[in-house]
């Protein structure tokens, strides 16, 4: 078994049988739900970041969290468990904002990425 806790900022993914499987949700400020919830709780998002600077809704030790007392970025990790098989080869874990997944178009060419290289040696 896999375990995974997220908390917004990174993504997981698995490659079974050469195809991209998120074992995450992206928590990203810019989603409408997530704009909504920090709105209700008296704050903002512009640019697609939570009072203009954090780009995802869910961290943790950040100082952005309180306005008036409300937790504007969660700190509720997100817990997912999956029963690895045999077709299951490898996981990558990157960064959303400012990382691997902002400069690949998908998970699946991040999966082909890694498996192109591993067959090159």
């Amino acid at each position: 078994s896999l375990h995974i806790a997220n908390l917004g900022d990174c993504r997981a993914v698995l490659c079974s049988g050469g195809r991209a499987m998120d074992l995450t949700r992206d928590c990203k400020a810019s989603d409408p739900d997530k704009i909504a919830r920090v709105v209700e709780l008296g704050g903002f998002v512009a640019g697609g970041r939570v009072l203009g600077e954090q780009a995802v809704s869910r961290a943790l030790g950040n100082e952005l969290r309180q306005v008036h007392g409300a937790c504007l970025i969660s700190n509720d990790a997100r817990f997912t468990r999956v029963q690895l098989g045999k077709d299951d080869q490898f996981v990558v874990l990157g960064s959303l904002a400012d990382g691997l997944y902002n400069i690949m178009e998908s998970s699946q060419a991040v999966v082909d990425q890694v498996r192109d290289t591993l067959r090159q040696g």
